[in-house]
């Protein structure tokens, strides 16, 4: 049995409020890569040692993801994606500060 490759673009996006102590918000939208369609149905979910495990963001119609209410804690959250069981993607993210909306594609 062949097994597929699936390439993945990321692009994401924080929601920063202006108060240092609210809960900020993170969305983002998951593409294929080559074809640039939206892949839904996608498992996303935020991970961080304090924080815990975010309850997960199923990617919709047109990829698109949304996590509100994310603890404004120092540190890092991991942003992972997963395909069924399988893990597609896993990226340290900061919440605090400049955050960059590059694309990032997974091969």
């Amino acid at each position: 049995m062949r097994k597929s490759k699936l390439g993945l673009i990321l692009i994401a996006g924080l929601v920063l409020d202006a108060s240092p102590a609210s809960p900020e918000s993170l969305e983002g939208y998951v593409l294929s890569e080559g074809s640039n369609r939206p892949i839904p149905g996608l498992i996303v979910s935020l991970v961080n040692a304090e924080a815990g495990r975010s309850a997960p963001s199923i990617t919709d119609s047109t990829g698109h993801y949304y996590f509100s209410d994310v603890p404004n804690i120092q540190g890092f959250y991991y942003l992972e994606i997963y395909w069924g069981r399988e893990l597609r993607y896993r990226s340290s993210i900061q919440i605090h500060g400049n955050v960059s909306n590059s694309p990032i594609v997974l091969r």
